[in-house]
């Protein structure tokens, strides 16, 4: 594993990434699950998702931590009427 990667996490490198691409500190939010962390903000918040895409991948190929999942999910909540962008980050990426 690339010693740069051991220094910052890889979520975050996505929460940064999403920040760059527009979306608020406060909105973005890092789950822990026995298999895997996620970090997921509200798509609108992105100023343009393909390229937030491009750049995730980007940024984890040069810090050689793989591929992580990137997934939209719709939202049924009343409060939020908008679809969520989540990174899913096996364990076994995280150093």
């Amino acid at each position: 594993m690339n010693v740069l990667a051991t220094v910052i996490r890889p979520t975050e490198v996505v929460r940064r990434l999403m920040r760059a691409h527009g979306a608020a500190s406060f909105m973005i939010w890092t789950n822990s699950y026995k298999r895997c962390r996620t970090v997921k903000c509200y798509a609108g918040q992105l100023n343009d998702e393909e390229a937030f895409q491009r750049d995730l991948l980007e940024m984890f190929t040069k810090l050689e931590l793989g591929c992580p999942q990137v997934y939209r999910t719709e939202s049924y909540s009343v409060h939020r009427n908008t679809a969520a962008m989540i990174v899913r980050i096996p364990r076994s990426m995280q150093g």
